[in-house]
């Protein structure tokens, strides 16, 4: 790799090349990064023509690392972590305390504006949005230190413990033209046949798994138009596409447009949970009291 121009390392064309590296996949980090895929195409070519070598192996289907792109990364990785650790011994010197906090999109409805104005003014958060299986890895590579999530299925290691603080009921979301909305409540089984929002495999894979197994569970099988992330679901309904499962916390978004009912079964399947992760090695104070204070919020 010719490392002879200092100017490829740039911190935008490294953000770029470390958003890619990622998700591998050019849609999803042109979505994360707020561009186009050209521009970030043209990021990417740009660093590789500095570098002298390609970063990335690229056919129709798939994206992966080079050789040379697996070792930038993980430059770049340690490189982050040691000024990470620069910054919080820089703010431990001045007596403030700093937690980087993660939290998954539908977190920001409702728990995170009350958790931080609980947050003493001793401490100091980062926060980092995004979807819980990368915030699952940042926190194993100590990117990020607790994190506020939904838990896939397939969230699971010793090296991380995992704190339920919260349990909700899922409830359909309508438009307020719909027929549903005259009934108090709906059951699974009236969703049947309907127009349905469902939720991206990528990017909201809990909600997904949940409510693919609701609907497995009762034997009911709604009309997949359209799928997508909160809180962009409930835009689609707003549209009047279609209907769709989401959890109580989003009541607080767009709560004149759209129209909210409980599911008639009280099941285990129709209930979503929230986890509070943190690495089972940091057992740093503030962190543990951001922990706490979450439960706290949630039990209140």
């Amino acid at each position: 790799m010719r490392m002879d121009n200092p100017s490829i390392f740039q911190a935008k064309s490294l953000h770029t090349f470390l958003v890619l590296a990622e998700e591998l996949h050019f849609g999803r980090a042109a979505k994360r990064l707020h561009i186009s895929q050209p521009p970030l195409s043209q990021q990417i070519q740009r660093l590789e023509a500095a570098v002298g070598t390609a970063l990335f192996v690229r056919d129709t289907r798939n994206v992966q690392l080079s050789p040379a792109g697996r070792v930038l990364q993980n430059w770049l990785l340690q490189q982050q972590l040691e000024e990470e650790n620069l910054l919080r011994r820089l703010r431990q010197a001045d007596g403030l305390a700093h937690v980087r906090l993660g939290f998954s999109s539908s977190v920001a409805y409702k728990l995170l504006p009350r958790l931080i104005g609980q947050l003493p003014s001793a401490l100091r958060l980062s926060l980092e949005e995004s979807h819980s299986r990368l915030l699952i890895e940042h926190v194993r590579q100590e990117k990020v230190d607790v994190a506020l999530l939904r838990k896939p299925a397939e969230a699971i290691g010793k090296d991380l413990r995992f704190t339920l603080i919260e349990r909700e009921a899922l409830c359909v979301a309508l438009h307020p033209s719909h027929a549903l909305v005259s009934c108090a409540q709906i059951s699974v089984e009236q969703l049947n046949g309907e127009d349905f929002i469902d939720y991206q495999p990528d990017q909201a894979t809990y909600f997904r798994e949940r409510v693919h197994g609701l609907f497995t569970h009762f034997h009911v099988y709604p009309n997949m138009i359209d799928h997508s992330t909160l809180p962009t679901i409930l835009s689609l309904v707003m549209a009047n596409r279609g209907i769709a499962l989401v959890p109580e916390c989003a009541r607080a978004l767009f709560s004149e447009q759209v129209i909210f009912r409980p599911l008639l079964q009280q099941h285990e399947k129709t209930m979503v949970e929230l986890y509070c992760v943190r690495r089972q090695s940091n057992a740093q104070l503030a962190v543990l009291q951001v922990e706490q204070m979450a439960l706290d919020v949630c039990q209140r």
